[in-house]
């Protein structure tokens, strides 16, 4: 439908917008479980079902406001929670924010210990092996958590540090979507240990791998073959490119370097979201396989006496050995 709207309009009405917003809120407060929410001059009050209300999402509210928020018991069936506005700041804006924190602080794991389980855990996911067995790895930064929303991706964690929250460092429209998913809460002091950035953003996700269907395509007019292939950068631009080409498909084989190490996936810049990764380890049965489906394999020499400006591409597989 948003698809429809832009090729119509060129751009979301602004009606539409509004009706997103409201659903959006709508959403939040249900997950919340806020029943209704009042404006009393520069004072936002929220009234939260007190049958499913949890009393240690109280704790985590006032961390997060500093004690700027005030707490009543209130009658029966409401339980509220006042929380104060000023003139320069739009109150729907605070109210947004604050309804995302209500979701972050009813299901929020917050971790302080480097002991931790769950810490243990995504660190070994810096492994291949682990990578391998848990069948999924870590992406790290702003954009690459949106794109990995965008893409639809099985996200199973988003690992937040606590500094971020109230800093501004992530906008408030990615804060609505990250609202949706597990997310696992850490201080800043935890989240370097395992971030693999020199300058994190403060934000990481755990995400399933896209493995579901490692059949090859044969729809597609070139299939690329990467042959041991080591160095990161060298798979990230060639990703990126099998990416900007608009093909969806990439065979490697067994000992070429992970795709899902952390130094690959950033440079991919998304790219990984949309293209399908496909390890063999016969190469001569794998070929012989391609060439029934009449593709010829081409492969790269620096001593080639063929210019690839020359080639037509039609049906073709490219073979990219080792640097």
């Amino acid at each position: 439908v948003m698809d429809e709207l832009i090729d119509r309009y060129g751009q979301i009405p602004e009606e539409v917008n509004n009706l997103i917003e409201i659903a959006r809120i709508k959403q939040l407060c249900k997950e919340a479980n806020i029943v209704k929410i009042m404006q009393r001059k520069e004072i936002a009050v929220f009234y939260f079902d007190a049958q499913k209300f949890k009393m240690d999402k109280v704790d985590s509210l006032l961390k997060l406001y500093n004690n700027k928020i005030k707490f009543s018991p209130g009658k029966e069936p409401y339980i509220t929670l006042n929380l104060e506005t000023n003139s320069s700041e739009k109150v729907i804006e605070k109210v947004k924010k604050f309804l995302i924190n209500c979701k972050w602080g009813s299901k929020v794991q917050v971790i302080t210990s480097k002991d931790n389980e769950t810490v243990k855990k995504i660190k070994k996911l810096k492994e291949k092996k682990f990578r391998d067995i848990e069948n999924c790895f870590i992406i790290e930064g702003v954009k690459l958590i949106k794109e990995a929303i965008e893409e639809k991706q099985r996200i199973k964690n988003i690992v937040i540090c606590e500094e971020c929250i109230t800093s501004g460092t992530i906008e408030t429209k990615l804060l609505y979507e990250i609202a949706k998913y597990d997310c696992i809460y850490v201080n800043k002091k935890i989240f370097d240990t395992i971030s693999d950035v020199g300058s994190p953003q403060g934000i990481m996700g755990i995400v399933e791998k896209n493995n579901d269907n490692l059949k090859i395509d044969y729809s597609e007019d070139i299939i690329i073959v990467l042959d041991d292939l080591q160095d990161p950068g060298n798979l990230g631009t060639i990703l990126r490119t099998i990416d900007s080409a608009n093909l969806k498909q990439v065979i490697v084989s067994k000992n070429t370097a992970d795709f899902y190490n952390s130094k690959v996936v950033r440079s991919t810049m998304g790219a990984i979201f949309r293209v399908k990764i496909i390890e063999r380890n016969n190469w001569v049965d794998t070929l012989q396989e391609i060439k029934k489906h009449d593709f010829e394999v081409l492969c790269t020499a620096l001593d080639g006496t063929e210019s690839v400006y020359d080639v037509n591409f039609n049906k073709k597989v490219i073979v990219i050995g080792n640097e």
